[in-house]
């Protein structure tokens, strides 16, 4: 059920992309459209963009991924308004930028 679900507001998210009228984003400038395809980080991710208090938007597409982070952990892309955590599975091969583990990492690790 909740992959039916996923799967019709992915196919909304792609018609409302459709729409003819741009919006010109507030924060950059830009004409953009309110939801569409990015890409970021060679993740292709479609998002639909809120409205802000003058039913305008923003930021453009294109900006919104300029704005995104690498997550340190897995790779993905993180994008405004994503959730994020601090917390990691354990410790990972290449993860931590010091070779020498410190009493905090030794600490965590038993």
């Amino acid at each position: 059920m909740k992959k039916l679900a996923n799967f019709w507001k992915k196919m909304l998210t792609k018609a409302r992309a459709l729409h003819p009228v741009p919006y010109t984003a507030s924060g950059c400038g830009h004409k953009t459209k309110r939801a569409g395809d990015i890409n970021v980080f060679d993740h292709t991710v479609t998002i639909q963009m809120p409205l802000n208090e003058d039913k305008g938007l923003d930021w453009c597409l294109e900006c919104i991924g300029k704005m995104a982070i690498r997550c340190a952990w897995c790779g993905e892309p993180i994008l405004i308004g994503h959730p994020v955590t601090l917390y990691s599975p354990g410790p990972r091969e290449g993860f931590y930028s010091s070779a020498e583990p410190s009493a905090t990492r030794q600490a965590r690790e038993q």
